[in-house]
């Protein structure tokens, strides 16, 4: 298992909101954490994200779709 964090700008910052969209269409996510934090004055979202490592060649399974392991937080990222 590993984990991955994020730092997102309350006010808008669509490029990292791209980013983190785009790692967690291609990870095995177990769990998605979100908190908010201030530093020097500024908003920011803190995503704390466990995932499995995909193997090389490795294929998803399409029977399982991201919103059944993680139906807390596939909604929230949805792109």
């Amino acid at each position: 298992m590993q984990m991955h964090v994020f730092a997102i700008l309350m006010d808008g910052d669509d490029e990292a909101t791209e980013e983190l969209n785009r790692f967690l269409r291609g990870q095995k996510v177990l769990s998605v954490e979100k908190v908010g934090v201030v530093d020097q004055g500024r908003h920011y979202r803190s995503i704390c994200v466990e995932y499995l490592t995909r193997r090389v060649g490795e294929i998803e399974d399409p029977r399982l779709p991201a919103r059944l392991l993680v139906p807390s937080a596939a909604h929230q990222f949805a792109a």
